[in-house]
């Protein structure tokens, strides 16, 4: 009996720290590639001189390859042509899911306590009409 009362308390902490350096590493990974994903997708922008609804499909694609939904992922995205010379930006917003293992079972606040993926990219617009 004693066995399992202090496997009940010792199992919490053990999960905690076993999983949560691959979790980080889980949430790094995604970090990057939703970087990388803005980036591109910023480069092609710039020659057209706004984000296309290929760029925005293009987006969606490759975040839910990673595991997002598409009403989870916030796109702010410039729409409006921009001529040579003008930025074109875009920020990707999405949610940091994978810190804590227990957090669904703890509370249900985990996720809005997480801090989002905030990824920016700026580069200037190369559209000559």
């Amino acid at each position: 009996m004693k066995e399992i009362i202090l496997f009940t308390i010792v199992f919490p902490f053990l999960l905690y720290f076993s999983f949560t350096p691959i979790l980080n590493d889980l949430e790094n990974a995604r970090g990057k590639i939703i970087q990388g994903t803005i980036y591109k997708s910023t480069e092609k922008a710039a020659l057209d001189g706004y984000y296309t609804e290929e760029n925005k499909e293009e987006i969606y694609t490759q975040l839910e390859e990673i595991g997002y939904e598409r009403d989870e992922v916030e796109l702010r995205l410039t729409e409006d042509m921009k001529m040579r010379g003008e930025y074109v930006e875009g920020t990707i917003t999405a949610p940091n899911k994978y810190t804590f293992i227990l957090g669904g079972l703890i509370s249900s606040d985990s996720e809005e306590e997480n801090p989002p993926h905030v990824r920016s990219s700026a580069r200037m617009s190369e559209f000559v009409n």
